[in-house]
């Protein structure tokens, strides 16, 4: 199985026969049977063909269009919700006792990850500065354990955040790759830009776990929901962002697959160069797609896929488990 990306100014895609085929500028440069793509990403400048689009979303195969950033600005994704699981949802959501009671397993599971992170690199660079940092964020984490309201966790999981990111210097071997601390968008700096590029691309890949479980991506637990987001993406990349996402940007740092002129800087800030995108998509399907230990054996995804549809079951035990159960509303195989 492939994720196909199309990105660049001068690239398109089209139906011949079961194949999918990219070209550039007119000449094909790539050919791939359409059963094998699981995946569609599509940047401003290229162009795909209306067969191609029918036949991914006759197939339910997601197709996402992104931004010279990574950011996801629309999809075709077949989610099959129900109104009758659309109301269960909303209904969980909007019970503070069982909304707490899944925020408070999702940020449990964040701030595990920032400490097996910062423990794993405190051995190996033999820095003590990161088991402390790591020893912190265990006590807050603790605090999670006894939070009894939502805004409580937030609050426990934001101070984590600081302690982490504070910490993320000494994971960086290169004291060329200069970090001035978490920085949202825009990124005026090399390691910032890349957070916020893969946290990009997670959000693609959480998007499309919930689609597998047939969740409503509008309706948050953690995140405040309102018209102008998809709450529960952003409540369900929480786990991953330090597990997934950061783990392989210190890799490409440390182990120089990209290097500074692999950026360019603009009055919207830093971002990769052509070059460097395709440096980092190459490597990012490498690494998304080679089963590690890391992950019980499994590749990266489908050790996400796997953990947003325990998290979908969690709620439904939740639920069983404070009031009775919904057997039949909601379905998350």
């Amino acid at each position: 199985m492939a994720v196909v990306y199309l990105l660049n100014s001068g690239v398109s895609a089209g139906k011949d026969g079961g194949r999918l085929v990219v070209k550039k500028e007119g000449e094909a440069i790539a050919s791939v049977p359409l059963q094998k793509v699981e995946g569609l990403i599509i940047g401003r400048n290229a162009q795909v063909s209306t067969q191609v689009l029918f036949t991914f979303m006759q197939s339910r195969t997601p197709v996402v269009y992104v931004d010279g950033r990574g950011r996801i600005c629309g999809t075709l994704m077949d989610s099959r919700e129900s109104l009758k699981r659309f109301k269960w949802q909303l209904s969980f959501a909007e019970n503070q006792e069982k909304r707490a009671s899944l925020a408070r397993e999702i940020l449990s599971d964040k701030l595990a990850a920032q400490m097996e992170l910062l423990r794993y690199y405190g051995r190996s660079r033999k820095d003590g500065q990161l088991k402390v940092a790591a020893d912190e964020i265990g006590t807050y984490r603790r605090q999670l354990a006894a939070a009894g309201d939502v805004d409580t966790m937030r609050g426990l999981e934001g101070v984590a955040a600081s302690l982490y990111f504070k910490a993320f210097p000494h994971f960086l071997v290169d004291d060329g790759w200069h970090f001035p601390g978490r920085v949202h968008h825009p990124a005026y700096d090399p390691v910032n830009a890349l957070l916020n590029y893969g946290y990009a691309f997670l959000e693609r890949e959480v998007r499309m776990a919930l689609a597998g479980v047939f969740l409503s991506p509008r309706i948050g637990i953690i995140h405040e929901n309102n018209d102008r987001r998809d709450s529960l993406v952003y409540d369900m990349m929480e786990p991953f962002r330090q597990k997934v996402t950061d783990r392989f940007v210190v890799k490409l740092l440390n182990r120089h697959v990209l290097h500074p002129d692999d950026f360019r800087d603009g009055k919207k800030g830093c971002r990769l160069t052509p070059e460097g995108s395709g440096l980092w998509i190459r490597a990012y399907e490498k690494y998304m797609e080679t089963k590690v230990s890391e992950y019980g054996g499994l590749t990266p995804r489908a050790w996400i896929r796997i953990s947003v549809r325990q998290m979908a079951k969690s709620m439904k035990e939740i639920d069983e488990a404070g009031h009775g159960g919904v057997d039949g509303e909601m379905q998350v195989g």
